[in-house]
């Protein structure tokens, strides 16, 4: 079982077709949430946030 996580992705585009091969946890996050696809977040805190 495949996950991804889909960093600075506005639209998307790259989570659907993630999804349509077969990827079944799939997250994207932007500056600006498109939901149910995008999550509104900083990319840059992912490295704080991963070193604690």
């Amino acid at each position: 079982e495949a996950k991804s996580l889909c960093v600075d992705m506005p639209i998307g585009r790259d989570i659907v077709a993630l999804k349509e091969i077969g990827v079944v946890d799939v997250v994207g996050i932007s500056k600006k949430a498109l939901k149910p696809l995008v999550k509104s977040s900083e990319g840059k805190s992912l490295a704080k946030d991963n070193q604690r």
